[in-house]
């Protein structure tokens, strides 16, 4: 259509510079042929065309030229064309869809003539995302809920919360307790066995007293002791007033000398009775002459480079020798391998060596060979699936299988969901 106008504008405008060419040619004619006389004619100046300001016959548009026009005094008049504007190209913004509403993807117009450049689609309603609100068990005192569930993205209840009553207190007696002598009772109370809660508080009964018996003085004897006054409840038994220990008055003791035997010649030992009941408190026994007191002189083992003793005897009293001990030579050492260790990815080894088995001397030094180090082999990473976790990349020693860097779970994605939009049925296809 747009197209049809500019071809039409443009004839149009053909039309009208001939008809001005037409216009001027009768002018000039009609000024020849009109003069009759036989003169020679002076010819005219040449005419030179003052122009108007151009003036608008037709605007131009987005998509079509206009057309401007101006004269001059003579009444010639000249027209041309203005060229078509174009689209001034505006953004109609996306509409994001909710849960319930659709949206529309971006489009463009133009925003002086409003034509629809880019069409905007429409998007389709995403749907709730549903949550579950998980249920609140009822106590004792407080209401509970049902389990429910709403929308996690615009917040919609999708099935509602119902209020559980409350279970109301389960009632236990709490017994009652005699009171002692020093400890005081309870009486009866009860409380909730669910929650706990003190429904029957129970209250204090004073403690009884004690029932005060004296436990009479015992005097003390030379070899008995002897107890102070006290006292006891004769109800529960506790000592309110403890007795004490009177020592003993003990002996009034003396010595009987001891007379010390010798290696050949008895003794006696030292006794002692008692000065006021004449008791014999340690009896003097013979003591037979000691003979002579047997010490051994202990065997010393030679060792591989020292020579050694056999064993001996003395007597500890008078010094005589009984047994004399005897050299044993030195033995020399008993060579032993100590095998070489290998080392490992972390611990060191050794070199083979040496020591004797008898004294553990060394003989031939083990020497420290250092550990070999891991050998790095990566553990490939595990990428996670919608159903199934994955693993982190990790490490370990191809030698030993020591985890270097160990593989860490990673959770699985989860199904991103998406919408299979319905199909309407037509006349023939369902």
């Amino acid at each position: 259509m747009c197209r049809k106008l500019r071809n039409l504008s443009i004839v149009f405008m053909l039309l009208l510079f001939c008809c001005s060419i037409l216009v001027a040619c009768d002018k000039t004619s009609g000024e020849v042929g009109g003069n009759t006389t036989t003169q020679a004619t002076v010819p005219s100046e040449p005419h030179t065309h003052e122009w108007s300001e151009w003036s608008i016959v037709t605007p131009a548009t987005c998509s079509s030229d206009g057309i401007q026009e101006r004269f001059c005094i003579c009444g010639e008049r000249e027209a041309e064309s203005i060229k078509a504007t174009g689209h001034t190209e505006e953004t109609d913004p996306a509409v994001a869809p909710t849960c319930t509403v659709s949206g529309l993807t971006e489009g463009k117009h133009c925003s002086v003539c409003g034509e629809v450049l880019i069409a905007q689609t429409v998007v389709d309603a995403l749907g709730h995302t549903e949550e579950t609100d998980p249920a609140v068990a009822p106590t004792c005192t407080v209401s509970g809920l049902t389990e429910g569930k709403h929308c996690s993205v615009c917040g919609e209840v999708l099935i509602a919360q119902t209020v559980v009553d409350a279970l109301g207190h389960t009632e236990e007696t709490d017994p009652a307790v005699a009171p002692t002598c020093t400890v005081s009772g309870l009486t009866e109370g009860k409380h909730c066995s669910v929650c706990g809660e003190v429904l029957v508080v129970q209250t204090i009964v004073d403690a009884l007293g004690h029932t005060e018996e004296t436990d009479p003085a015992v005097a003390p004897t030379c070899t008995t002791g002897g107890l102070t006054e006290g006292s006891h409840c004769s109800v529960c038994g506790e000592v309110l007033i403890a007795q004490t220990v009177v020592d003993a008055l003990g002996h009034t003791e003396e010595t009987d000398p001891a007379v010390a035997p010798t290696c050949t010649v008895s003794g006696l030992t030292e006794g002692k009775h008692c000065s006021v009941c004449g008791e014999v408190l340690i009896a003097q026994t013979v003591v037979d002459a000691l003979g002579h007191t047997e010490e051994t002189d202990p065997a010393v083992a030679p060792t591989c480079t020292v020579s050694g003793l056999t064993e001996g005897k003395h007597c500890s009293v008078c010094g005589e020798v009984l047994i004399v001990q005897t050299i044993v030579d030195a033995l020399d050492h008993t060579e032993e391998t100590d095998p070489a260790v290998a080392p490992t990815c972390t611990v060191a080894g050794w070199t083979e060596g040496k020591h004797c088995s008898v004294c553990g001397e060394v003989l031939i030094a083990q020497t420290v060979v250092d550990a070999l180090g891991h050998t790095e082999e990566t553990d490939p990473v595990v990428a996670p699936t919608c159903t199934v976790s994955g693993l982190t990349e990790g490490k370990h020693c191809s030698v030993c299988g020591e985890v270097l860097i160990a593989q860490t779970v990673v959770d699985a994605l989860g199904h991103t969901e998406e919408t299979d939009p319905a199909v309407a049925p037509t006349c023939t296809v369902s």
